[in-house]
């Protein structure tokens, strides 16, 4: 979950995150956040090199909150209309 300074334009943070390798997604949400970035890492060391080395040093960014996925399940879409 990371914070924008609502000054800077989130489309151009955007597109500033998409370049880095690590990031395979970007939503822009509703809430205490801005944006939720979802990143794929090889470990903690890289993880920590991507927080303080990249996604910190962009001049939109305030604040980031991160959370690991221990496990995940997908409910199958259909295209019933429902």
């Amino acid at each position: 979950h990371v914070s924008v300074d609502q000054q800077q334009d989130f489309d151009e943070f955007a597109a500033q995150l998409l370049a880095m390798d690590e990031v395979v997604e970007i939503f822009n949400v509703t809430g205490e956040f801005d944006a939720l970035v979802r990143i794929w890492v090889r470990d903690f060391r890289h993880l920590r090199e991507f927080l303080y080395g990249k996604i910190s040093e962009l001049p939109a960014h305030q604040n980031t909150v991160s959370s690991m996925v221990l496990a995940n399940q997908v409910k199958p879409l259909t295209l019933s209309g429902r």
